[in-house]
């Protein structure tokens, strides 16, 4: 059998010398297992979004339950570097893990910030598993920008932490030299946004 005396099948892709891989009366057993095993493997693959919604039509990824979560943490530090007040940890739901996708970083009145960035880091604590999810703290300089919360610096990166689990912002400040080159009170925040993911009992 030749290309000439094969059927064009809806959907089916020719190969460049314009075979089309669908199976043909007259075709041996073998060779039309090799046709379908050849259309299966030049069969596109479906994009994540395809599968994204698949996965909502289904059923698998409940569609009440799906949502980007975005938790804030604040902290304020006084004119000599201690820290007054702060955001508590944050218990993400139960029955999902947190897949975290993206942290923000922001200051309040970026403008008159000063050197208050390079003084200041933070870490992310995932408490069900205790421990940081940087292995080093990161300097509020190096992920926020002079436009503040409208116009962050972003840091990304996927980190997918336990169901039930609490998340919390653990801040460091420089406080022998917060006092000579601040010397005010200063607030700044992490954003930190992520997506629910249903977890599966295996």
């Amino acid at each position: 059998m030749n290309a000439r005396a094969m059927k064009r099948v809806p959907g089916d892709r020719a190969l460049g010398d314009g075979t089309i891989l669908a199976p043909q009366e007259g075709d041996s057993v073998a060779t039309g297992l090799i046709k379908l095993l050849g259309r299966a493997i030049l069969k596109p693959v479906p994009g994540p979004i395809l599968s994204y919604y698949a996965d909502l039509s289904s059923g698998v990824l409940a569609p009440e339950n799906m949502r980007i979560e975005d938790l804030t943490y604040r902290v304020k530090i006084s004119p000599t570097g201690e820290i007054v007040s702060q955001t508590g940890s944050i218990q993400i739901i139960s029955q999902y893990n947190f897949a975290l996708r993206r942290c923000l970083a922001w200051n309040m009145n970026p403008a008159i910030m000063g050197n208050a960035p390079g003084l200041v880091s933070f870490n992310i604590r995932e408490e069900g598993r205790n421990f940081d999810v940087f292995k080093s703290p990161i300097s509020m300089a190096s992920v926020s920008a002079v436009g503040g919360a409208g116009n962050p610096a972003e840091f990304d990166g996927t980190y997918i932490a336990i169901p039930g689990t609490q998340l919390s912002v653990n801040w460091t400040v420089n406080t022998q030299l917060w006092g000579s080159l601040v010397g005010t009170t200063k607030e700044m925040g992490v954003q930190l946004i992520g997506d629910y993911v249903i977890c599966r009992q295996i």
